[in-house]
């Protein structure tokens, strides 16, 4: 998704590199959620629309970030699966389309400021995974993976020790607090692992990604998915995440 000023206006954007199939269902669904409707852009194989009133309505954070947080919130609140699959892929005709239906039934909900900021926070992490090893003359060579996650703290939020514990539990890692000593500015927190470390009778692999960006989508879904369902169910429990920030 990206959100652009053009002319005056903010156009916000889906689906890059999408191809000509589009799932029809969740499309009106962020028409509902956004109340906007969605056109199809046959050049860039996009779907967008203008924004008329989603600035005046931000309460915290970027707009990309709180517009995030508006669909992430209601599509997990509203999504019905068997409507998704009934319309999962469906071609676009050559003339493009405009799709202007919305679903009449679906429960609008604003996010209050707490989940805005964690949500942000969890928008700005990092992940790696990589493949890495040295060529030793004369002795065998050496291979390694290395892990790592890190969520600088970009704004005035500062998590509590109840929301670090909860994604260390989701992601079966340990985050520790770091400031850089170079820049007192540069704090957050962090995770590195260094595994599978052997030596091998070969020669070793150049430096090689296994994956880093599908690791930081999947890692993104699971604390957003499971932060909006404490937000959504367990609204008693989702306070221990927001309280002593």
């Amino acid at each position: 998704m990206e959100i652009k000023n053009i002319n005056g206006n903010k156009i916000i954007r889906f689906g890059a590199r999408m191809g000509e199939y589009i799932n029809f269902y969740i499309a009106n669904l962020i028409n509902s959620i956004l109340n906007i409707n969605l056109k199809y852009d046959i050049q860039t194989k996009t779907i967008y629309s203008e924004l008329p009133y989603i600035s005046q309505q931000r309460t915290y954070g970027s707009l990309k970030e709180y517009i995030s947080c508006l669909l992430y919130l209601g599509i997990i609140k509203n999504y019905n699966d068997n409507l998704a699959k009934q319309e999962y892929l469906i071609a676009v005709p050559i003339e493009g389309l405009s799709l202007t239906s919305k679903i009449n039934f679906v429960e609008k909900l604003i996010p209050s400021k707490e989940l805005i900021q964690i949500f942000s926070f969890f928008s700005n992490m990092d992940a790696t995974h990589f493949q890495d090893g040295i060529t030793r003359v004369g002795r065998d060579d050496k291979e390694w993976k290395e892990l790592s996650f890190t969520f600088p703290l970009l704004s005035d939020f500062r998590p509590n020790m109840a929301l670090i514990q909860k994604i260390n539990e989701l992601l079966q890692i340990k985050l520790t607090f770091y400031q850089s000593k170079n820049d007192s500015n540069s704090i957050g927190y962090s995770y590195f692992e260094i595994y599978d470390d052997d030596y091998i009778g070969g020669l070793a692999c150049n430096r090689t990604d296994l994956g880093s960006t599908e690791l930081r989508k999947t890692s993104f879904h699971k604390l957003v998915c499971a932060i909006m369902d404490y937000y959504l169910h367990k609204p008693e429990e989702f306070t221990k995440f927001t309280s002593n920030n």
